[in-house]
């Protein structure tokens, strides 16, 4: 089904976890308590809101005569809904593709932050310092639509870096990252209170809703 999804190159990114919902989604009959979450996410063109009403009809395809059978998606939701679980859609047409530059002082994060973010089908400039960052996005022709940044760096912090860089972009926003509550960060005054803020570790889907309010907000 990937192999279709994405014109050319591209990314499909694939993730595990335990998830416990309170709630399930609208319209399914499945009981709250403990899942196993299977997360995909890809950077291919998207699905317009037509298409997502007939996603998992047999036979529903979008090819051409001949090369899809349009079971693919309904054996996979099928298989699903006999287990007791259930599967959510998120997909816009030409949805993402915004430039986001990264800051990550350490460089494990920084290469998994690059990977979730261009899973997500974004334009990624990365950096593990803040004069880097500054040095970048000077460098840079085009429009930075948003800076993801760790609060606590050396020599400078997340909240300062950003000033600095609306000098120079007053449109770019933010999202303020750090292992950290924004409780305690907010407490020992590193980040002001009411600031976009994620909390490490996040998963891709986690991370995506955020970037979602934020750049859309």
């Amino acid at each position: 089904m990937y192999r279709d999804a994405i014109g050319g190159i591209g990314t499909v990114t694939i993730e595990t976890r335990n998830i416990q919902f309170d709630q399930v989604p609208s319209g399914e009959t499945c009981p709250p308590g403990e899942y196993v979450q299977l997360s995909f996410s890809d950077n291919g063109c998207g699905m317009n809101e037509e298409t997502l009403k007939h996603l998992f009809e047999p036979f529903f395809t979008t090819k051409e005569v001949g090369p899809g059978t349009g079971l693919g998606l309904a054996t996979f939701h099928g298989i699903a809904r006999q287990n007791h679980g259930f599967i959510t859609v998120d997909s816009t047409p030409e949805h993402g593709h915004e430039t986001i530059l990264l800051v990550e002082d350490e460089a494990v994060l920084l290469d998994l932050g690059r990977q979730m973010l261009e899973g997500l089908g974004h334009i990624v400039l990365a950096a593990t310092l803040p004069e880097e960052a500054l040095r970048l996005a000077e460098k840079h022709t085009g429009k930075i639509d948003l800076m993801l940044t760790d609060v606590i760096m050396p020599k400078m912090t997340g909240q300062d870096l950003a000033a600095q860089l609306k000098k120079t972009r007053p449109n770019t926003k933010f999202i303020f990252m750090s292992g950290y509550t924004a409780e305690i960060i907010a407490r020992d005054n590193v980040l002001s209170t009411g600031i976009p803020f994620i909390q490490k570790p996040f998963s891709i889907d986690e991370l995506s809703t955020k970037l979602r309010i934020v750049l859309d907000g």
